[in-house]
């Protein structure tokens, strides 16, 4: 049976955890900056890097060396696409 000792120790691990997977969730928040811009997406599928005439144009909510976001109302059809930026 657990003692109090044990139960002190699991309450600090989930603490822990808890306040890593609310960093993690937000770390891309403090290096973002509002930067609006047009950038051109393709779907990737295979190996291939897709044709130039593939691309369509979105704008860009905001962008940073570590990604960059968009709306679009069209659901991407694969899970990889190609980034032209510019």
């Amino acid at each position: 049976m657990a003692d109090a000792s044990d139960s002190s120790f699991y309450k600090q691990v989930h603490r822990l955890i808890a306040k890593r997977l609310s960093e993690d969730a937000n770390r891309r928040g403090p290096q973002r900056r509002n930067y609006r811009c047009v950038q051109r997406l393709a779907a990737c599928t295979g190996e291939q890097v897709p044709e130039l005439a593939e691309f369509r144009e979105v704008v860009c909510q905001d962008l940073s060396a570590g990604g960059f976001s968009y709306l679009s109302t069209a659901t991407p059809e694969t899970e990889t696409l190609a980034v032209e930026l510019g």
